[in-house]
This record gives C-alpha cells, sequence and structure tokens, in this order.
C-alpha cells in the first residue's frame, strides 16, 4: 500500500524474486508505472481498498505512505484485521 519510492522500490524486487505481489495506490500516474511488474495494481484511496481489490486475506502487508502517518497506521490496521 503506497508505492513511491520505498513502496515501489519494494514492491518491484519482491516482484522480481517471483512473489506474487499486488500493490495498492492512489496515484493513477503511479500505479500505470509498475501495473506490468506486479500482480494487480488497484488504484485507491480509502480503508475499503483491499477488500474491493480482492485482497481480503494477504499473506504479509506493507505499508508504505510517507506523506501522512495516519493513512499508513489505518492502513495496516485493515490489512491486520484481514490477514
Amino acid at each position: 500500500m503506497g508505492l513511491g519510492t520505498f513502496g515501489g522500490t519494494v514492491a518491484e524486487l519482491l516482484a522480481r524474486f517471483g512473489s506474487r505481489v499486488p500493490g495498492i495506490d492512489i496515484s493513477e500516474q503511479v500505479a500505470g508505472r509498475l501495473a506490468d511488474e506486479l500482480a494487480q495494481v488497484p488504484i485507491a484511496d480509502d480503508e475499503d481498498a483491499l477488500r474491493r481489490a480482492g485482497l481480503e486475506h494477504p499473506d504479509v502487508a506493507i505499508a508504505a505512505i510517507g506523506e501522512d502517518l495516519q493513512p499508513s497506521i489505518l492502513c495496516a490496521m485493515n490489512a491486520r484485521l484481514r490477514c
């Protein structure tokens, strides 16, 4: 969740090592940049993004939203509830 500098790099590396990596970002431009490398990249900006994207039970979730701490905390909490 969050495919900027940190999140995008982590997602790309995991995908290169053979992991099935979905990503979520609010920016259509960022999502488009990684669409060919990741399993899926929905554009989402609210707490229901995981459910709508079909990612209700992830094995691992990384909240990489650097601009504001609150969205990172909410994403991590929502991902934890779905794991």
